[in-house]
């Protein structure tokens, strides 16, 4: 699948130890999850990316990571809280973008992941991953239009249903009406 394979090349995203950086640690314990994660180790992964969190809590990536091995194991609205941490750390970071906009496709949260992919597009990524999301875009904007266009003809043959029922109440108290007379004169 694209998407397990788009995933896989963002937990392969590598972080540079930046020597000034005081969360040292927190470079290594997300770079001992990722090579957990990798060997579907995802229990351990997690407590990696979140020993990693505890030690820098403005570690972007280590969000990214946790959101993805949260979602491969189930725990979608954890991970899309761990993919919008790392976007509100660093909102240019496309790849937390894009697997939001993917877990919001898995949750058909299609709306969500219409706005997502088009904020996506927006910014500046490789053409495979542009591409793919544009696609899945498409697919997503036609799906809507094609509930859309579903929700349309319900409501008319609601509206319809509604003015055959109005109209045969009319006429049934119209022949009612015309009884009613007609049994007056015959009384008389």
């Amino acid at each position: 699948k694209i998407e397990a394979k788009e995933k896989l090349e963002t937990q392969e995203r590598t972080v540079q130890v930046d020597e000034k950086a005081p969360a040292k640690k927190a470079v290594t314990l997300r770079n001992e999850g990722l090579k957990h994660h990798q060997k579907g180790e995802l229990d351990e992964a997690i407590r990696n990316y979140r020993e990693a969190i505890r030690m820098n809590p403005d570690f972007a990536t280590a969000y990214n990571d946790l959101g993805i091995a949260l979602e491969e194991k189930g725990f979608l609205e954890n991970a899309e809280t761990q993919y919008l941490n790392a976007l509100a750390l660093d909102p240019s970071y496309t790849h937390a973008l894009y697997n939001l906009a993917l877990l919001y496709t898995k949750m058909e949260r299609r709306k969500d992941a219409i706005q997502t992919l088009e904020e996506f597009l927006k910014k500046k990524v490789d053409k495979k991953r542009s591409d793919v999301a544009r696609a899945k875009l498409e697919t997503l904007l036609k799906e809507e239009k094609e509930e859309a266009d579903r929700l349309a003809r319900e409501e008319e043959a609601r509206r319809l249903e509604e003015e055959v029922k109005r109209r045969e109440e009319e006429e049934a108290k119209k022949r009612e009406e015309a009884l009613a007379s007609l049994r007056g004169e015959v009384e008389q």
